[in-house]
Order: C-alpha cells, then sequence, then structure tokens
C-alpha cells in the first residue's frame, strides 16, 4: 500500500466516522423533538405499557386511536383531549378503579331489583353522570343519548350485559327517568356525544375512554 494511498484510505475513514457521529446527533434530535411534539399532543399521555397496566391485561392502546380517527373532528373530543392531557398515571388509575366501581354497583343494582326512577337508582344515574363528566361535560340530555347509544352498539351492550343482565337497557331507562323526574324539558338532540367508554365494548377490559356517538337523537 503506498503512502498517498493509506493516507487517502485514513482521509475516508475519518470522513465516515464523522458522517456517523453526525447521524447519530441528528437521530437524537429528530428523537427529542417527538418526546417534545408528544408532550405537547393533547389527549392521554400513557405509554402502551401503563394503559396496559392501568386498564387490563386485554387492554388494546390501538382502541384509544381508533376512538381518535373517529371521533377526533368532535368539540367533544376536544374537549376529553385537554382534559386527558392533563391527567397523571395515578389520575388514571383513579378513575379506572371509580369507573369499575360504579360498574359493580350498576350491576349490582340490577339484580337486587332496584327500579328506574327510585332515590337509588336517581343516584346511580348521578354517578353515571359524573363518571362521564371527569372526560368531558355531560347534560342530563347527553347522558340519556349515551345510556341509548350503549343499547345500540353491540360493543357497550355486550359490555355491560356481561356484567349483568338486561343492564345495558336498565341502565338507558335509570338515566331517563332520573331526568324526566327531576323535570327536564324533553326534546333536546345532542349530537356527537362523546362517552366514557368501558373498555372500549370488550368485557373484562378496565374502564377508560372511548367514544361514541349518539346523532340527531331526541330525548323524549
Amino acid at each position: 500500500m503506498t503512502a498517498s494511498f493509506a493516507h487517502w484510505h485514513d482521509h475516508l475513514r475519518r470522513q465516515r466516522s464523522q458522517l456517523v457521529e453526525r447521524i447519530a446527533r441528528l437521530k437524537r434530535m429528530v428523537h427529542a423533538v417527538d418526546r417534545m411534539m408528544e408532550a405537547s399532543r393533547p389527549g392521554m399521555r400513557l405509554t402502551p405499557e401503563e394503559q396496559v397496566e392501568i386498564f387490563g391485561a386485554d387492554w388494546q392502546p390501538a382502541w384509544v386511536e381508533e376512538a381518535e380517527d373517529r371521533w377526533g373532528d368532535s368539540a367533544q373530543w376536544a374537549q376529553y383531549a385537554q382534559r386527558a392531557a392533563r391527567m397523571t398515571p395515578e389520575d388514571w388509575k383513579a378513575t379506572a378503579a371509580a369507573t369499575e366501581t360504579l360498574s359493580a354497583d350498576l350491576a349490582a343494582a340490577k339484580r337486587a331489583g332496584v327500579a328506574p326512577g327510585s332515590d337509588a337508582a336517581n343516584a346511580l344515574a348521578e354517578r353515571h353522570r359524573a363518571m362521564i363528566s371527569a372526560y368531558l361535560d355531560c347534560t342530563h340530555a347527553m347522558q340519556v343519548c349515551v345510556g341509548r347509544m350503549y343499547v345500540d352498539d353491540p360493543g357497550y351492550a355486550e359490555y355491560y350485559d356481561a356484567l349483568a343482565p338486561g343492564l345495558t337497557v336498565w341502565l338507558r331507562e335509570v338515566d331517563l327517568r332520573e331526568r324526566r323526574g327531576a323535570g327536564r324539558r324533553p326534546g333536546v338532540r345532542e349530537v356527537g356525544v362523546i362517552a366514557a367508554r368501558p373498555g372500549a365494548g370488550r368485557p373484562g377490559a378496565a374502564a377508560t375512554v372511548g367514544a361514541g356517538q349518539s346523532t340527531g337523537t331526541s330525548v323524549r
């Protein structure tokens, strides 16, 4: 190997080393930008691993993306995304636990024969509305639309009826009777409702956010 060739080879090796270092630095910059973009993005801040830990082994992180793809243009989703972005993992754990407790109490009330419109049922209806309101402002009219959506959506119906047979229809009636009993005006329309969805309708998944819509549904 001549001296000139060795010099040229060393030069190429140094250039390659510099390029590798530059590529590594650019990758670190891209990762940093990605993290900043993710941090500034509204919506759930949980990693897929944290979601499974909090919501259960059968939880699918892709469900959140599916919900956003479907409802991301709605005002309700924007409100949910803003609130979700402020929630810590501990907040999500508390919300999931509270929703599981409510689901269990609803099922127990249905099995015990609690009648829609009774004081006990009305108290559960208020807890149900408060659960939805953790994610977005939920009026009584919207709550009734959500209850009807539960019945019409096979995923929701499967989830609730697995807790207690007939629970989905019973919950719809509980929400509707509570609204009527309070003397609230019927005939209100709620469009683009987004609800807290227990496990996106899959039985056994911990309760968390998903989406549903009741379009042009008249509350009577």
